[in-house]
């Protein structure tokens, strides 16, 4: 009844408005699918009845039965069949109802068939709740078609009109954000313990046979799963060997998104993609901020997911100090000058290492090519009390030295004190490396000295060069150390005289103060400045003793980045 009534007021509207379309009006259960409706043609009202049997007919199943349905409808079998137009749409429907767990494991043979470095996409299960293809065909001509229950022509494939919908099964959670969302909890976790801590004792390590094998003694040795090294491991010794492989090597970082055409949308996320502050594709950082994110999504518990990070990070940090310790160049490194503060701190932190490696080698061939070397390190000099009046500021007592850390002679400067002698341009100690988190820690460092001790510690690298180049030149003085370290304040006149610029003759300027202190050293006797081994050593300590928290807060900028760029190989 009520349905009749909103049927009623609908049709006064259609005559009120003029309304030529048909509308229908759903009642009863919604899985029934009931429908009445009306059509008002000028002044022919059409009803629309909706009837459920049991079993149809099967003529009724094929546009020819629908067709002779409307004829009998209409009384008037006079009607040509070309007067009839049909539109048709078939619906194709694929449910997939099942309730799964929601903690459901993957497939694990998809797991094992990723690369040690990849990361996962997919889901735990299927997310299509439903899918649906609704296939067209508009205003046809009846004898057009033929659909009967013979034959049909109406294939999907040759149907001029698809639309498709799709319903989602909710809170099914993909297989990469179940990654990223725990490498965001590890990253707040508050767990104070290391990751050597994690990991326990290696195999015998401080351990006597005793203790090793007082498990077995004491649970009289049925059913015991034998561990020396104290903790069991989820990761395997080959497969841990095949991960760090992996990880080290290293393929073209320039490489742009894969991608079989030119989009202009494309090259801009590509551009934005390499100013972000994290690792070039392909790197060491890269692969292994793939390899842990992998590891948070195998199918195991999460203290075994827990101690597969600290597995592959530990296993990580002992490669880097195998490249340390015998003076081999970093994968993908090598060109490395100073650390990009453009890329990650992990990133900046291998770049340090590889800083000192070239660092340490290069000190090993100066102490091998340096005449009379000697093994002292620490030996120093002490400024003299007192100078004689009668000697120039401007030049050394040093003209009888032997001249030692030479480099190369200048091909246009001579010592102004030594005419017929050309100056020779000294070996001089790499300037100190530093990651952005050393930055801060000298900033800060300055900051709290006093000023004339704070303008010293300025000046430690000018005072090398200083001592090394008159090492290098005896008998020089302060005018020629100024024209090859800053020539700009050596001002030369027409006549082809010289002096040192207004700021540099001034007595109390730093570097003439600096001048006095120098003695001649040469670099290979010199304190040094960079002391790669307690540089790289102080990184590889604090890798070993990292926190959980602290890995992941070095890896979340390359996770995002890996991501983004995973996302975008799916989409291509």
């Amino acid at each position: 009844d009520e349905a009749q009534m909103i049927l009623s007021a609908i049709d006064i509207a259609t005559v009120n408005s003029e309304c030529t379309l048909p509308i229908f009006l759903q009642f009863g259960a919604p899985d029934r699918i009931f429908f009445i409706g009306s059509v008002q043609n000028g002044n022919i009202r059409t009803r629309f009845e909706t009837v459920h049997t049991h079993h149809a007919f099967s003529k009724h199943k094929c546009l020819s039965g629908l067709a002779d349905i409307f004829k009998e409808r209409l009384n008037d079998s006079t009607i040509p069949a070309l007067d009839i137009t049909v539109a048709i749409e078939l619906e194709y429907i694929i449910r997939n109802d099942f309730d799964y767990d929601n903690d459901l494991h993957i497939d694990e043979k998809y797991i094992k068939n990723l690369g040690a470095c990849s990361l996962p996409f997919s889901t735990r299960r299927d997310v299509v709740k439903e899918f649906r293809l609704l296939t067209g065909w508009p205003a046809l001509k009846q004898e057009a078609i033929t659909d009967t229950i013979n034959y049909s022509d109406l294939d999907p494939y040759a149907a001029p009109r698809w639309r498709a919908s799709v319903t989602f099964h909710k809170g099914v959670q993909g297989l990469l954000h179940s990654g990223l969302s725990k490498a965001k909890e590890y990253l707040k976790s508050i767990d104070e313990t290391t990751v050597t801590e994690k990991l326990g004792p290696k195999p015998s390590e401080n351990r006597s046979a005793a203790e090793i094998f007082r498990p077995v003694v004491d649970s009289g040795g049925s059913g015991m799963n034998i561990n020396i090294g104290g903790v069991q491991l989820p990761i395997n010794e080959i497969r841990l060997k095949e991960i760090i492989t992996t990880i080290f090597n290293v393929v073209n970082q320039s490489a742009p998104l894969k991608h079989h055409h030119s989009n202009e949308l494309l090259n801009d996320i590509e551009n934005t993609l390499k100013s972000a502050k994290a690792a070039l594709p392909g790197s060491i950082v890269d692969n292994l901020t793939k390899s842990i994110i992998l590891a948070l999504v195998q199918p195991d518990s999460t203290k075994n997911r827990t101690l597969s990070v600290c597995q592959i990070w530990e296993a990580f940090t002992e490669e880097i100090r195998k490249y340390w310790e015998t003076n081999k160049d970093i994968p993908g490194l090598e060109n490395t000058t100073v650390p990009d503060l453009s890329k990650c701190l992990l990133h900046q932190k291998l770049q340090m290492i590889q800083c000192c490696i070239d660092s340490r080698r290069k000190r090993h061939e100066l102490y091998d090519q340096t005449k009379n070397f000697s093994t002292h390190e620490d030996e120093f000099f002490d400024a003299p009390d007192e100078f004689d009046e009668e000697t120039p500021l401007t030049a050394t007592n040093t003209v009888n030295n032997e001249p030692e850390g030479r480099l190369q002679k200048s091909e246009t400067l001579k010592l102004l004190n030594r005419p017929e002698q050309p100056l020779y341009i000294p070996i001089t100690q790499d300037r100190s490396p530093m990651t952005e988190d050393m930055l801060e820690e000298h900033a800060e460092y300055l900051a709290s000295m006093p000023g004339d001790d704070r303008v010293k510690a300025q000046l430690d690298t000018l005072l090398s060069d200083m001592q090394a180049f008159k090492a290098a030149n005896p008998g020089c003085c302060i005018e020629d150390f100024v024209r090859w370290h800053s020539p700009r304040d050596y001002v030369e006149e027409e006549d082809g005289t010289g002096h040192l610029s207004e700021r540099m003759d001034m007595e109390d300027n730093v570097w003439r103060t600096t001048w006095k202190e120098a003695r001649p050293i040469a670099v290979a006797h010199q304190n040094r400045l960079f002391n790669e081994s307690k540089e790289a050593e102080k990184i590889l300590h604090s890798f070993m003793f990292f926190k959980i928290s602290d890995i992941f807060k070095m890896l979340m900028p390359m996770s995002l980045i890996c991501a983004i760029r995973r996302l975008i190989e799916e989409g291509l």
